[in-house]
């Protein structure tokens, strides 16, 4: 009985992880600051798709939480080089200066629109 427990464990692993790394995915995330123009966006399947992984952002120096709003980001915070700005910082991905609707989306009533 126990080595069909530890095959099913190993079959289940391969499986998920072929499919995604057990389960994880990247998806969008709003994030909601205390105003209504405090509102930002991750884009996951973004970083995804660049071949960027979870633990090259959720580490103990950037992100050391998984947990939705463990970590209080501000604008200040990234241009000196923390959180998101580790990369975007103009060299390896987009800076902060003049590309405010990258992440921040302009808000046209109940509809989100992107320049």
């Amino acid at each position: 009985m126990k080595q069909y427990f530890i095959a099913g464990v190993v079959v289940t692993g391969i499986t998920m992880t072929a499919a995604g790394g057990f389960g994880a995915t990247m998806q969008d995330l709003i994030y909601q600051g205390a105003t209504a123009n405090d509102m930002a966006i991750f884009h996951g399947k973004k970083h995804l798709e660049r071949g960027i992984k979870c633990a090259e952002c959720h580490n103990k120096d950037v992100f050391p939480e998984k947990k939705f709003g463990a970590v209080k980001i501000t604008m200040k915070s990234i241009a000196q080089g923390k959180h998101c700005g580790i990369c975007h910082n103009g060299t390896r991905a987009f800076g902060v200066t003049g590309t405010c609707n990258r992440c921040h989306p302009i808000k046209s009533g109940d509809m989100v629109v992107y320049d």
